[in-house]
């Protein structure tokens, strides 16, 4: 029987546990993103990005989730306003893509994204606030 060492992997936990991306604008790249239904039904991409430069480069952000709602006019102008920031424009929206495509096609996408935070459950938690077009592009 193999003995578990708590005081060890407490350790390990404090010494590399997750920690929040301070907040402020960073070049990211999509390095995974995949279509599901939200709790309610609704088609939605969860995306998750990457940061490219600067002295956090490399680290992961919180996933953020692009969600289509049919009945709102202004949350689809803000859809649309993100994947065009993301790279995907008119023309490629108006071939009628599947959910999992618009998924597949964003993996590789650069963008600049604004990092804030916001509470959940009384817990403060790292939030992508803002989708814009990147400064860089490799």
């Amino acid at each position: 029987m193999t003995s578990v060492n708590f005081g060890d992997l407490l350790a390990a936990a404090e010494d590399g546990g997750f920690s929040s991306t301070p907040p402020g604008d960073y070049d990211v790249k999509v390095y995974s993103a995949e279509a599901k239904k939200t709790a309610n039904g609704k088609d939605q991409v969860v995306v998750k990005f990457e940061i490219v430069s600067g002295p956090l480069m490399g680290r992961k952000t919180a996933p953020r989730n692009f969600v289509i709602s049919p009945e709102s006019a202004n949350a689809l102008a803000f859809f649309f306003r993100d994947m065009r920031a993301l790279g995907l424009g008119t023309d490629f929206f108006s071939s009628n893509p599947s959910i999992q495509s618009v998924a597949s096609a964003l993996v590789g996408k650069f963008c600049r994204v604004k990092v804030g935070t916001r509470v959940w459950n009384n817990e403060e938690r790292e939030d992508i606030q803002k989708i814009m077009p990147p400064l860089v592009t490799s």
